[in-house]
């Protein structure tokens, strides 16, 4: 008991134990081929000693130096290295000479210049290649890269053998096994840190993998390159499996996520002088002109070849592994997973751009590439949401989709797929991650017209029922809303507020799916889409006024939300959730003060601490404070319980974070637990109860499939447009009408008016004067198509717009000054509407 075993080697079903103190060798498991070195075939259960002629040279004079042995007739041997394999036993002895001192290794110390077991990618390496070729000028290996093993001699590579062809057979050997990947460019943070590999932590120096591929694809002839990726594919990517042996196997996937060989040019490449590689000599520099995809260098004509066998790789693997992926790509530096989704983006954009496939077999692969690519993005989408710096969503876009198939018509085939249930095809709408904000509002578009189609249509069909039958049951069974195609709000502008809530409470749920027509009483105007922005812009304005209680204004961030406070009732609450529903539903943008953490909620997502940031900025840097503060006295310092003190109409009222939260001090320990609670408080329990009536409401009117496309950022966007107004984009998307042209008089004076001389406060004025909004819409100026036309009045008349067709009646004035003066007094008036 207590001896130190300094080696062990392992056979088929056999293991060797040496104990170089007492010179014992020990030996179990099974022995039915002699194995044990016993002299029998019994299995051994437990660890016995294996009688021989070794002693430890320590102690040679002690009785336990050696075990049943005779040293009268025979020379006693000191043990050095034990050996066993399959069903085989060895072992390496030297002969003891009286007073020398001989120890057998010892293996559980690893030493830096003794020869490695297996082949990897090292510094080492990329010296040798380079000593090989150099003729080829290239920049040294970072002095990191040195210092790491620089003592460190790859196992087989003779260090009197600098020939190509046995270096690149090395480097070969490494890119066909998975294992000698998996041991390449371990971490060296410290003595031995890779051993750590486990769930949270891969043990790759990903840094140190990037560089060094870089430089050896680099240098690697055309040829030799070539084969290196066959082998790659052939051996390790083409042979992947759903699950493997040891977490350590998937090291070697992480070092190929951050390869050059998995880099991806966006649109083909024509080479019109591609080089014969089975002609080159294999000594042969690499082209000085070197480019950025070694697949495409190595004379491959698809140089997507490695980055789909390896999104096949990974799309493959069992929950279990899959799932301690994804932890390590959490770890992974921004700027490699973003390089990954841009080479996967740019892959599906190659495909895309890639001429029609004429058989089915060459559209169906087509089609199978894509979608491994995009069930890759769709896993690092997944891990970007967890990742403690991700990167912008913006990333996962794919700006080409737009050109290559007509968005509307897939999501209407996505949406009949969803709908019945059935057999369900590939389709970009089951990754809207690639879509743009622009391209998921059309959707949201697409997906209102239809319901309101198909209201439009039980409405009729309920007319034509209503009148066959009325000859017989009479009129007065029937409301007739159910029969109007549209769904109609009658208000007047000194009480907009309680007439719109009387008309949404007295209608039908159903109505709310059918097309909005607002009208104000005593005006003359039509509404053709000028009148309902009025509507909203007036009813928002006054419903949000913090005056009535319902929301609370923070005075850092000029934003609203729920007050704790409000004596409303949830029936209010629900109907401002059906007029902001209503208002995205008929493409209608609205001054909504919310914060980000508004949208999230509407999401699914749980707001966070950089939420409470953006609603509150000076709590939210308080509580930011509290986390950064590492100091003992943390308690003393910040003097917090687990309670909040909410304003309750002029009272201070104190609300327990949790139970018994008035005793509870806030230390280092639970400092997170408090942040965590806190920000819980104000976003979910303070006001639960006209949240959850609010999302009701905003749910009945947009609660279809679209709607869970979008980022929480993305649907703020198409809420409340955008305060960043592109002006010369407007003027790019302005058409004229009559004698106006884009370099007539008036044109170029009223442009040098609006673009040049008024304040931005005046140009917002003139936007919400002509469109009956001050915000830009989610897609821009290419959405809001204005037309100027000229009229037969002259100086004496103001410009006159009318807003439902974003159409300007511009009088020809004489001068640029009169053009000025009567524009700036038309923008003031931007609210009623009469018939010009």
């Amino acid at each position: 008991m207590g001896n130190v075993v300094t080696q062990i080697a392992c056979g088929r079903f056999h293991t060797l134990a040496l104990v170089p103190k007492t010179g014992r060798l020990f030996a179990f498991g099974q022995g039915a081929n002699a194995q044990l070195g016993m002299g029998d075939t019994t299995n051994r259960l437990l660890p016995c000693p294996i009688k021989g002629h070794w002693v430890s040279s320590h102690k040679l004079n002690s009785k336990e130096s050696a075990v049943g042995t005779d040293f009268s007739s025979s020379k006693p041997y000191v043990i050095r290295r034990i050996f066993s394999g399959g069903d085989h036993t060895y072992l390496l002895a030297q002969m003891y000479q009286t007073g020398e001192i001989v120890d057998a290794d010892d293996l559980r110390n690893w030493n830096r210049s003794s020869l490695q077991s297996i082949l990897t990618v090292c510094p080492e390496i990329v010296e040798q290649l380079r000593s090989a070729h150099t003729a080829l000028a290239l920049p040294p290996p970072i002095s990191r890269c040195i210092s790491l093993s620089s003592s460190r001699p790859l196992t087989s590579l003779s260090s009197t053998s600098n020939e190509p062809m046995a270096i690149v057979s090395k480097v070969e050997s490494v890119y066909s096994s998975l294992g000698c990947l998996s041991a390449s460019c371990l971490e060296e943070k410290e003595p031995n840190s890779h051993f750590k590999t486990g769930r949270e932590e891969h043990g790759v120096d990903l840094d140190l993998a990037c560089t060094l591929q870089s430089q050896i694809f680099h240098i690697l002839p055309k040829r030799d390159l070539k084969r290196l990726i066959n082998k790659l594919l052939d051996d390790v990517l083409s042979t992947s499996r759903l699950n493997y042996p040891s977490i350590e196997c998937l090291r070697g996937l992480m070092f190929l996520a951050v390869s050059d060989l998995l880099n991806m040019p966006r649109k083909p490449i024509i080479d019109e002088a591609v080089p014969d590689v089975n002609k080159m000599d294999i000594t042969s520099e690499m082209n000085t002109n070197f480019e950025p995809y070694p697949v495409l260098s190595a004379g491959f004509s698809t140089p997507g070849l490695v980055l789909n066998a390896y999104s096949v790789a990974i799309n493959r693997l069992d929950p279990a592994p899959s799932k301690i992926l994804d932890r390590w790509f959490t770890k992974m530096q921004p700027r490699y997973l973003k390089k990954l989704v841009l080479n996967l983006n740019n892959l599906i954009s190659y495909i895309l751009d890639m001429q029609p496939a004429s058989a089915y077999s060459q559209r169906k692969l087509k089609e199978e590439s894509i979608r491994q690519a995009l069930e890759f993005m769709k896993r690092l989408h997944r891990v970007n949401e967890n990742h403690p710096n991700p990167i912008s969503y913006n990333s996962f876009y794919l700006p080409s989709l737009k050109d290559k198939i007509n968005i509307g018509s897939a999501f209407v085939n996505w949406l009949q797929e969803c709908n019945s249930g059935g057999m369900r095809f590939f389709s970009f709408c089951d990754y809207p991650f690639v879509f743009d904000a622009a391209s998921k509002a059309e959707m949201l578009n697409i997906e209102a017209r239809l319901t309101m189609q198909q209201a439009m249509s039980q409405a009729q069909q309920s007319a034509i029922f209503q009148s066959l039958l009325s000859p017989f049951i009479g009129s007065r069974m029937y409301d007739g809303s159910t029969t109007s195609p549209y769904f109609t709000i009658i208000v007047r502008r000194d009480n907009i507020l309680q007439d719109t809530l009387s008309n949404l409470t007295m209608a039908n749920p159903a109505d709310f799916k059918k097309l909005l027509r607002v009208k104000f009483e005593n005006e003359e105007a039509v509404d053709e889409g000028g009148v309902m922005k009025e509507f909203f812009l007036l009813v928002m304005r006054d419903l949000l006024n913090p005056v009535y209680g319902m929301f609370r204004c923070y005075s850092e961030s000029r934003m609203l939300w729920f007050s704790e406070s409000t004596m409303e009732s949830e029936n209010v609450f629900l109907m401002v959730g059906i007029l902001c529903g209503l208002a995205i539903y008929n493409s209608i943008i609205v001054d909504l003060s919310f914060p980000l953490a508004m949208f999230r909620k509407l999401l699914g997502e749980t707001p966070g601490l950089d939420d409470l940031k953006e609603l509150d900025p000076i709590v939210g840097r308080s509580l930011q404070q509290l986390l950064d503060y590492d100091n003992a006295d943390l308690a003393d310092v910040f003097c917090l319980n687990f309670t909040v003190t909410i304003d309750y109409f002029g009272v201070n009222k104190i609300i327990p974070l949790m139970e018994d939260g008035e005793n509870i001090i806030v230390t280092q320990e639970n400092k997170s637990l408090y942040v965590e609670k806190y920000v819980e408080y104000v976003f979910q329990k303070s006001c639960e109860t006209p949240y959850k009536a609010f999302e009701k409401g905003f749910l009945q009117v947009c609660g279809g499939y679209s709607l869970k496309l979008f980022q929480p950022s993305e649907l703020q966007s198409l809420v409340v447009g955008s305060e960043v107004v592109n002006w010369d984009e407007l003027r790019q998307n302005t058409t004229y009408q009559g004698v106006y042209w884009d370099r007539h008089q008036v044109i170029i004076w009223f442009w040098d008016v609006l673009l040049y001389d008024f304040t931005i406060e005046e140009k917002k004025k003139f936007l919400r004067f002509l469109t009956g909004c001050d915000r830009v819409p989610i897609v821009g100026f290419s959405g809001v198509k204005i037309t100027i036309q000229p009229n037969n009045s002259g100086d004496d008349f103001l410009p006159v717009a009318h807003t439902c067709a974003n159409l300007l009646d511009l009088p020809q004035y004489s001068c640029k000054e009169i053009l000025a003066k009567k524009l700036s007094l038309a923008i003031q008036q931007t609210e009623g509407f009469g018939l010009v």
